[in-house]
């Protein structure tokens, strides 16, 4: 990565601190892993989406289904699980990860979770309105 030649100016970008990140394109999984946004940030083979942040009617509709799913979860024995709301990484396979509105995994798949990151999801929901 190359220094910028001069400081920002007041009204510009700061440039100093984009210049501290890998280049587009150029992310790997771990560099994603470590960012710490604040934003929701979704990585595609070494790109990254910042994505807008949800508005109220979207929150509410997720918080909707996600207490539409834990109602479900408590009435069936058999479809114990974990169901969390966004911002949590989901990775889908090498090099593409999301943050789906609303994620469920079943008990039995507990291990596919890390602190991280859950490696895919039994069920996910992206609100779009």
């Amino acid at each position: 990565m190359s220094t910028p030649s001069r400081n920002s100016q007041i009204g510009e970008p700061t440039w100093e601190i984009a210049s501290l990140y890998p280049m587009q394109g150029s992310w790997s999984e771990e560099d994603y892993l470590r960012l710490d946004a604040g934003r929701l940030v979704e990585f595609d083979n070494g790109k990254l989406e910042v994505l807008e942040m949800p508005t109220e009617l979207h929150q509410a509709i997720v918080f909707f289904i996600c207490l539409q799913i834990r109602n479900f979860v408590a009435q069936s024995e058999d479809q114990r699980g974990v169901c969390l709301m966004a911002p949590l990484r989901v990775k889908l396979w090498e090099g593409k990860f999301c943050e789906p509105d609303v994620l469920f995994m079943l008990e039995k798949n507990r291990d596919r979770r890390t602190s991280r990151y859950w490696n895919g999801a039994d069920i996910v929901f992206e609100v779009i309105q």
